[in-house]
């Protein structure tokens, strides 16, 4: 019989990514809306990494089961590390402002901050995963800066009329294949993109063989 294994998000569109990450003859995966789990997960870690950790323990407290989980920090490349406009891991709780709970609320905020750079800035995503079995055996993968950096994109003050649910800056995200916005991609035209990203692509074949080499380790305890 298939393990088990929660995916520890809300969020529709990075329930599918990770679902996408994962073979299913290896692990059954299920979601939170699937075990009719309501859990408005703790954030509040100083990185991406702690975060992952802190949403893998509460939905394993309330599933019972191991779990997956991944955050992002986002980074701007085109400004200091230190700068008041960095979100770093607060991307949806920014310094200054109300929390951004709400999609279109995220886009309007960032159009705001890109418009006072010169309406566009090149950007990175840092994430970091989580693996939990219990609360004493987990593993974690945190991007480095060059795992980082495959990723960089640019963001606009001017959003698509497309949307990702859960991710709303892809609406904002231009592609350095083909120039549009990442939220218009076909999941063919992102896959080419990938392929095309040497690079990237090598980091997903790369975080996919993790996340098969843990899932094996919980089979075996």
């Amino acid at each position: 019989m298939k393990p088990r294994l929660l995916i520890g998000t809300n969020n529709p569109s990075k329930l599918q990514y990770i679902k996408a990450l994962i073979d299913p003859d290896v692990v059954e995966c299920v979601s939170p809306a699937d075990l009719k789990l309501s859990i408005d997960a703790v954030e509040d870690a100083r990185d991406a990494a702690g975060n992952a950790l802190q949403k893998a323990i509460q939905f394993h407290r309330a599933s019972g089961l191991p779990v997956i989980t991944e955050d992002s920090g986002l980074v701007f490349l085109d400004l200091p590390f230190d700068h008041p406009d960095q979100p770093g891991v607060h991307v949806r709780r920014p310094a200054g402002v109300p929390p951004l709970t709400d999609d279109e609320d995220m886009l309007r905020y960032y159009c705001q901050v890109i418009t006072r750079h010169g309406g566009s800035l090149r950007a990175a995503w840092q994430d970091a995963w989580c693996i939990l079995l219990d609360e004493k055996h987990y593993a974690i993968r945190a991007d480095d800066e060059t795992s980082m950096l495959s990723g960089a994109m640019t963001l606009v003050d001017v959003p698509c009329n497309a949307r990702n649910p859960g991710w709303p800056l892809d609406s904002l995200s231009i592609s350095s294949i083909n120039g549009k916005y990442w939220a218009e991609l076909s999941h063919e035209e992102k896959a080419e993109a990938r392929r095309l990203n040497a690079t990237l692509d090598e980091d997903r074949r790369a975080l996919m063989e993790w996340i098969t080499c843990q899932i094996q380790k919980l089979e075996s305890k």
